[in-house]
């Protein structure tokens, strides 16, 4: 960062008659040795903050949102017992605590047995998530959002104290680390499966069973109007179900269609029209078993 700019007219300047601008970036700004007269600064390289480098500020941000294993703890964060610690990690990193010295580790700890149960349960009967074990994974991603999304959930039905508000700070953390936005508030079904929850966003609905999402999908009310999904619906990327949207039993919702108050019978798959991108055409659905490919019954 250039440090020898003359002071501009009416600027002040300090005791050793440097400008305020001089003697901010002079203290930001850690030569790398001595450089030749008028060889321009190292930007590419160097940060101006602090002197750091760039790749050294990457790391400090990569290190809040995976923290390292810690040495006395070999497994830590990477087995079902540790993963709570690891979230908790992360959590302090990021979005800290305001509330008591170990407030976070007292809720994680009463509401982890449940968690992981209902976690496990919904692990089995998915087939991808099943393939590397029933046991929430930090470093998973596509358990890892589910996880936090169920752990949040627990904490908010036992209504249990929350002074810290760890239910926002873990839904902010999915949003962070997964781009996944599923309010604790959101009733999801027991078992569901998010293929890649990167820009998911599941508000306000009534979701059946062995429920399908991919990238991109929004669901939400309008309003007073809530949708209704049924049970084995697949939602494929960048689709939008919202309004007063009834899908029935069985349904495949295509990539990038928009459904606004429709009502989409059974065993139906939904495109949008070749001619005009706002409609819809609805086609019988030739394998209505189409969810297990997903799921284990």
């Amino acid at each position: 960062v250039p440090t020898d700019r003359p002071a501009e007219s009416g600027q002040p300047t300090g005791p050793d008659g440097t400008t305020g601008h001089q003697t901010k970036t002079q203290a930001l700004s850690v030569p790398d040795g001595p450089a030749s007269s008028g060889s321009p600064p190292d930007t590419h390289v160097r940060s101006s903050v602090g002197g750091l480098s760039k790749c050294h500020w990457g790391l400090r941000l990569f290190n809040c949102l995976y923290p390292l294993r810690d040495p006395d703890r070999p497994n830590w964060g990477h087995s079902q017992m540790n993963n709570i610690n690891y979230i908790e990690r992360q959590l302090h990193n990021m979005y800290p605590s305001d509330g008591h010295a170990g407030s976070d580790t007292d809720i994680l700890n009463l509401v982890r047995d449940e968690v992981n149960q209902r976690f496990e349960y919904l692990a089995s009967r998915v087939k991808m998530l099943a393939r590397t074990g029933c046991s929430a994974d930090s470093l998973h991603v596509m358990k890892s959002p589910i996880y936090l999304y169920l752990l949040a959930r627990v904490i908010f039905e036992r209504g249990m104290e929350d002074d810290s508000r760890i239910k926002d700070r873990i839904y902010c953390l999915n949003k962070s680390l997964n781009g996944c936005s599923i309010y604790y508030k959101i009733k999801m079904p027991d078992v569901f499966f998010l293929n890649y929850a990167t820009a998911v966003v599941l508000g306000d609905c009534i979701y059946g069973e062995n429920l399908v999402v991919y990238q991109g999908v929004t669901v939400g009310g309008y309003r007073d109007k809530v949708p209704i999904v049924g049970t084995s619906v697949i939602l494929m990327p960048n689709c939008i179900v919202t309004g007063s949207t009834r899908l029935g039993n069985n349904v495949v919702v295509s990539a990038g269609v928009v459904c606004v108050n429709q009502i989409i019978p059974d065993n139906t798959i939904v495109f949008s029209s070749k001619n005009r991108e706002s409609e819809m055409s609805m086609h019988p659905l030739s394998n209505s078993n189409l969810y297990i490919d997903y799921f284990i019954n």
